[in-house]
């Protein structure tokens, strides 16, 4: 991955981009030759993985409207490749509810709350650093937030920023939380947006 001095995505977006970019000519080939189920696992597992790859670092809700909207771009492409949509006829509401993919700010939001609970639960340096710098404030009834408690402000890269995905979700705080459970409910609220109280851990 690379980054600059300020951290700064940029450079990271602009290559994973252009690879992604290279690809989708050799996906609507293939495509002929392919059902769309089977042609949405090779997008899935050959597109999404490299335009997803670390996103757990550089795509969060500060990432500029400039590096989205190129995101959201490609997204729509190739998932109008896998339903052979060469003119752009079909809308991305209609997309998104025929492929049931998750959209980039979804996908940001899901992988960002799963890494950062799951750090919080765990005993590892970085979850206890985490848990350190940071508590829940839950005075919301059922609502959960990161609060950063450093002294260290680093301005849009700060906990507080990073983590905003949380407030989207609701808490439960009792024990007894499988990491299986918790990916099911945050597809179920962040990707499906089903109305459900999902259960989380976080001491």
């Amino acid at each position: 991955m690379m980054f600059q001095e300020d951290l700064n995505e940029e450079h990271q977006v602009k290559r994973t981009t252009k690879a992604c970019k290279f690809l989708i000519p050799k996906l609507k080939f293939l495509g002929r030759f392919l059902s769309t189920e089977h042609l949405k696992t090779v997008v899935t597992a050959q597109f999404f993985s490299k335009l997803y790859y670390g996103c757990e670092v550089w795509l969060n809700e500060n990432t500029s409207a400039r590096t989205w909207k190129l995101l959201n771009s490609l997204h729509y492409r190739v998932l109008q490749v896998v339903l052979k949509d060469f003119n752009n006829s079909i809308s991305r509401r209609k997309v998104d509810s025929t492929m049931k993919r998750a959209t980039p700010r979804q996908w940001s939001y899901y992988t960002t709350s799963k890494l950062a609970i799951n750090l919080m639960k765990g005993s590892t340096p970085l979850g206890r650093k985490l848990k350190d710098k940071c508590y829940i404030n839950d005075r919301s009834p059922g609502r959960g937030t990161i609060t950063d408690t450093s002294i260290l402000k680093v301005g849009k890269f700060s906990f507080t920023n990073r983590l905003q995905c949380l407030r989207r979700l609701n808490f439960d705080w009792c024990s007894g939380i499988s990491k299986d459970l918790l990916r099911i409910n945050l597809k179920n609220v962040l990707l499906l947006n089903h109305n459900v109280k999902p259960i989380f851990v976080l001491n």
